[in-house]
């Protein structure tokens, strides 16, 4: 009778055991932690990133506990980090995988959002605009309701910038709402406009080597912008944060700071910056010089001049995209698309960009191409010589057609195929194309490629930047 009931024992005890395991293989068992961070993400490039960059960022902090809350099962999504080469970026930080439903409450439980200190939600991939923005929606809706995280704060990814008022509405007082793609489009224009630009972009948001910072310095009140600006060892300041919250960057020279301000800073790290200022009056000789300069004509801003842009390639991008090129070209432009998406649909497209974001371009004109993107004999038509910025976009169809290796191969090819057509007609202007893998790179360089923007990382570096310094959204 005692082994029986010995062995119905054992027999309990092993099937406790065993439920138990595999509930913590599976991610069902909750965590039990506080002030960490929690990231709410499907499997995604952009969730490797924004790992990384929160790992480098807290790293001279002794490192931060990252759970993870992905609808996909625990095991791939560990799987995923170990092909990402995660222990080889994680520095002395802890990254923990739960899986469940972004949107229930119980769910959430298991990443203790309750009690963290940052929530990040990141926006579903590979569906419509606006079918992400629903689901973030119901993800905010979740923690709203019971008033999570406590004492903590949200930074939340937006696809459509109508819906970034409803969303810091909902969020916790002082989350912030980013809309990533739209500032991603925007810096893709800009880094059309010039060679080595995207270079400086890709450095500068990365917690690996400088990073931004916000950091109120003692003894830099009553002093201009210029003064300050030789009065920090180690640290460069680049703008301010008002008493009211906004950030003001490259503010004018002789911008007086007042007391309690914070300075936005490129240094190292944070252990760079100084608590106080090191200088209280900047040299005479630099001063007066200063105010030499102050009486000059100075720097005279050159009117807008009619350009021709020409992009080849489709995606979403381009709502954004042209808002900001009407801003950057003079009345008479021409922007020149080529894409084998029907006309029809592009205008349709174009003129919805422009409704969502209020904004009716005066100095752009469309003209539109129609056919293959490789096609050699199209590719010859469109005026690229002439053009003043020749952007490359990773074409969506192409993207949801061979995923995001296929889209970058076919991207590639078209930059050498136009490489090509201005080498034969002398021109030499610069290609920028739009990458989604970071792999993608090292075939770009190979190809003389070396202005190119990696979208999906950027928005990561982006969202990583604004988690750890909430100011710079």
């Amino acid at each position: 009778g005692g082994m029986l009931i010995f062995a119905l024992l054992m027999s309990v005890i092993s099937s406790f055991f065993e439920e138990g395991m595999q509930g913590l293989r599976e991610g069902r068992l909750p965590v039990i932690e506080g002030n960490h961070f929690v990231i709410l993400s499907h499997v995604t490039n952009q969730l490797a990133v924004l790992l990384e960059e929160i790992c480098y960022a807290e790293e001279s902090n002794g490192g931060v506990l990252i759970a993870i809350l992905s609808p996909a099962p625990k095991v791939d999504v560990e799987e995923f980090l170990k092909d990402c080469d995660v222990r080889s970026w994680m520095k002395n930080s802890t990254i923990v995988v739960r899986s469940g439903d972004l949107r229930r409450q119980q769910d959430l439980q298991k990443v203790a959002v309750q009690a963290a200190k940052k929530v990040v939600i990141m926006s579903k991939p590979g569906v419509p605009r606006e079918e992400a923005d629903v689901v973030t929606l119901t993800s905010l809706m979740t923690l709203r309701s019971s008033s999570w995280p406590s004492d903590g704060t949200c930074i939340v990814q937006c696809q459509l910038i109508r819906n970034q008022v409803l969303f810091a509405r909902l969020a916790k007082e002082g989350s912030k709402v980013l809309t990533t793609i739209d500032f991603v489009s925007d810096l893709l224009v800009q880094c059309s406009q010039q060679c080595g630009l995207a270079d400086v972009v890709r450095s500068v948001f990365s917690f690996e080597g400088d990073e931004f910072y916000t950091k109120c310095i003692q003894g830099v009140g009553g002093h201009t912008f210029l003064e300050v600006l030789f009065a920090l060892p180690g640290a460069i300041p680049i703008g301010v944060v008002g008493q009211d919250g906004r950030v003001e960057l490259v503010p004018p020279m002789q911008r007086v700071l007042e007391s309690g301000e914070e300075l936005v800073v490129l240094a190292t790290d944070d252990s760079e910056i100084p608590d106080q200022s090191t200088q209280e009056k900047l040299d005479p000789q630099l001063q007066q010089r200063w105010h030499s300069y102050q009486d000059g004509p100075g720097i005279q801003e050159q009117p807008l001049l009619a350009q021709t842009v020409v992009i080849v390639g489709w995606n979403e991008m381009l709502g954004a995209m042209i808002v900001e090129l009407d801003r950057e070209v003079g009345p008479g432009s021409t922007l020149v698309i080529h894409s084998p998406v029907p006309v029809a649909e592009r205008e349709y497209f174009l003129e919805m960009a422009q409704k969502r974001r209020n904004h009716w371009c005066k100095n752009l004109t469309f003209q539109h191409s129609l056919g293959s993107l490789g096609a050699r004999f199209i590719l010859e038509e469109l005026p690229f010589e002439t053009a003043s910025a020749i952007i490359v976009l990773a074409d969506s169809e192409v993207h949801q057609a061979e995923g995001s290796s296929g889209a970058d191969a076919q991207t590639l090819a078209v930059c050498v195929q136009i490489q090509d057509i201005l080498l034969l007609r002398g021109g030499s202007q610069v290609i920028l194309p739009q990458l989604l893998e970071a792999d993608s790179k090292d075939l770009a360089l190979y190809a003389g490629i070396r202005d190119y923007i990696l979208t999906d990382q950027l928005a990561a570096r982006i969202t990583a930047c604004v988690t750890e310094g909430p100011q710079l959204s």
